[in-house]
């Protein structure tokens, strides 16, 4: 079950010219010299201390390729020296969004959440980073970075833990808007500070933007998510359309299913063309930034061909 998150962020990869083969190779070039382009001297350098600067950005930007691919193609669409910021960034985001899915057992998940929670102090001092190439890269990201960034990482963070307590769907689309936020807006803020973007307006457009992926996203994930008997189908939609938690947990395709996932998806897309309205008041390099045009096509796309509305048929 992914047509939704593929349909919107694959569109993303499809409105700049860079080629897969041609971001592998950039990669190969941000690994190299992602320390420097990134407040750091290299290998043993700045703030990650006698860490391997080279190594743990080229771990993240492997990572990113791995379990966050169209991401990972639209980094290569920000000015190069932004690059390799971006990866350590979203390394950090598959990090703890891969916590409470890599395994069954809640508190495992937590307490590699808490270790997150605790790391982000050492992270933004740049003292006593811990040993992981991924705080290691983004130790020397965000080194001399304000308040700000600090509670932007643990926000993202807390979003993560709360949701880890969850053992019942969000009970309502208020509550689902709230996590998006707090994890996908969030992120987006964060990329838009460390690249030098401090508008109200920028920040806007990211907040509507980050609920439409955000919700994608958990779309995206119905199906894995129901292995582990968890659903992010708000209990009121599911209400609605005559759906129980436990269809969504055995993967039974109804009608009721499909309408709850559309109504979803049609929230997302609400808050797309939300960012998209505020497009013209910015400026060019922060529309491409967000990339909002790309994400509205691809979803409009999706829409059009009721991919969408189809979906809880491909959980078979």
């Amino acid at each position: 079950l992914g047509a939704v998150g593929v349909s919107v962020v694959a569109s993303s990869a499809s409105s700049f010219s860079t080629t897969a083969t041609a971001a592998r190779a950039a990669a190969g070039a941000e690994a190299s010299g992602g320390a420097s382009g990134s407040g750091g001297e290299g290998e043993g350098g700045g703030g990650g201390g006698g860490h391997d600067l080279k190594g743990a950005f080229s771990y993240c930007s492997s990572r990113v390729r791995q379990f966050d691919y169209e991401n990972y193609l639209c980094t290569f669409a920000l000015p190069k020296q932004h690059r390799a910021t971006a990866l350590a960034v979203r390394a950090f985001n598959v990090e703890t969004a891969q916590a409470l899915g890599a395994t069954k057992e809640p508190q495992l998940a937590l307490m590699r959440l808490q270790w997150w929670r605790e790391s982000i102090g050492a992270i933004h001092a740049g003292a006593n980073v811990p040993e992981h190439p991924v705080a290691v890269a983004l130790s020397a990201a965000v080194r001399g970075t304000g308040a700000r960034t600090k509670r932007w990482l643990e926000q993202i963070v807390e979003a993560r833990i709360k949701d880890a307590e969850m053992s019942s769907p969000p009970p309502g689309i208020p509550a689902l808007e709230a996590y998006a936020h707090a994890s996908s807006s969030t992120l987006l803020f964060l990329l838009l500070d460390l690249a030098g973007v401090r508008n109200t307006e920028a920040d806007h457009a990211a907040t509507h933007l980050g609920k439409a992926v955000g919700i994608a996203n958990l779309l995206r994930g119905t199906h894995a998510h129901s292995a582990q008997r968890r659903c992010y189908i708000p209990t009121d939609v599911c209400a609605r359309h005559g759906v129980s938690t436990e269809d969504v947990y055995r993967a039974r395709s109804t009608e009721g299913l499909r309408n709850a996932v559309h109504e979803l998806a049609c929230v997302a897309k609400e808050h797309l063309e939300s960012a998209g309205d505020m497009a013209p008041r910015l400026k060019a390099e922060w529309r491409r930034r967000l990339n909002i045009h790309g994400l509205n096509a691809g979803f409009e796309h999706g829409l059009n061909t009721r991919t969408l509305s189809g979906l809880a048929t491909n959980m078979r």
